[in-house]
């Protein structure tokens, strides 16, 4: 049984919004920043002093579940959210890190214990979603489990299909986007070109829209119609601080470059662009990654000298395998 789609999206799907939520439970704000701030060890060593204060410290004992899962202690973060799920059964946020640590069980069971973490990871997500309904987040991780998961677990297509479209009500933007995620998935090909025809309107200026149409056209290797969508992202406003679309679609002109084998001046200098100015976020692809693409480019044009320094650099830079089993193939055919 391969779980491994349902783990990447169960891992993945609220990484953004965990720092939205009130809490009114007993844990400090101190160790609640250090843990927005990506302090870890600090923040781990004063949730279990709230805890030592206060064993029924709900809060401490999720953002401990959440600590956990980060270090892939699986068993230790199911036994926190399930106390925290026990003391707060009313929060929604809860329930949903709960679905994701499920879900990482599952990845990691034997093919007895899975279906079980499976199907516990849908009742979380449920749960979510009937506690707060107007969350998006919510409503889009149950359609994401929907999709994801094989039927017998609780996959089911015409259920993702309500979500998505009860995400359309709530948000226009978001709910094309959910729409868009349904056809890509169920294979409905047909339903998915009109869709990404009829963008118009509000629709046809923004930005996570356009990208996402832009990566379509990437599958199609449409290429001048990807680009049109990535440059166009470029000369939008930022809907926010946080909003790294344009960096994505730098990034993405250089893909569509090496892809193509083409418009390599284009691609070489938004790569550059990219490198020297795009914040370090898990929205983004890595500079290493950046520079591996980028040193595809100069070995396309000839310049096998430029190539090989930016995949050595990127080597000292990362440690995705993936990545690095990449570059060591490419180093080895210059």
């Amino acid at each position: 049984m391969n779980l491994k789609p349902l783990k990447k999206h169960l891992l993945s799907a609220s990484v953004l919004i965990g720092s939205l939520v009130s809490y009114s439970a007993t844990a400090s704000q101190e160790a609640i920043k250090a843990y927005e701030n990506q302090e870890l060890a600090n923040a781990k060593m004063l949730f279990n002093q709230s805890l030592d204060n206060n064993k029924n410290d709900s809060t401490a004992l999720h953002y401990l579940a959440k600590i956990a899962l980060n270090e892939s202690e699986l068993d230790e973060a199911e036994e926190y959210i399930e106390k925290a799920k026990e003391l707060s059964p009313e929060n929604a946020r809860i329930h949903f890190d709960a679905a994701r640590i499920m879900g990482a069980q599952a990845e990691d069971s034997s093919m007895f214990s899975a279906p079980g973490y499976a199907k516990n990871a849908l009742k979380s997500f449920k749960r979510a979603a009937e506690l707060e309904p107007e969350t998006i987040d919510y409503r889009r991780g149950l359609m994401s489990f929907y999709l994801q998961a094989p039927g017998f677990l609780g996959g089911d297509e015409k259920l993702a299909m309500q979500e998505a479209n009860a995400i359309e009500k709530l948000d226009p933007v978001k709910g094309f986007m959910a729409l868009a995620n349904v056809y890509q998935s169920t294979g409905a090909s047909g339903l998915l070109e009109q869709h990404y025809s009829s963008v118009d309107g509000k629709l046809a200026d923004n930005a996570n829209v356009l990208f996402s149409r832009g990566l379509y056209y990437q599958t199609l290797e449409e290429y001048g119609k990807a680009l049109a969508d990535f440059r166009k992202i470029q000369t939008l406003e930022r809907a926010s601080e946080e909003d790294h679309t344009n960096y994505a679609a730098l990034y993405q002109v250089g893909r569509s470059s090496v892809l193509s084998e083409s418009n390599h001046k284009e691609g070489i200098d938004s790569l550059n662009q990219y490198i020297k100015t795009a914040p370090e976020s898990d929205q983004l692809p890595s500079k290493a990654w950046a520079k591996y693409r980028l040193g595809i480019l100069f070995k396309q044009t000839g310049d096998k000298k430029s190539a090989k320094t930016l995949y050595k650099e990127a080597q000292q830079e990362t440690k995705d395998k993936q990545l690095l089993k990449s570059l060591k193939k490419s180093i080895k055919k210059l």
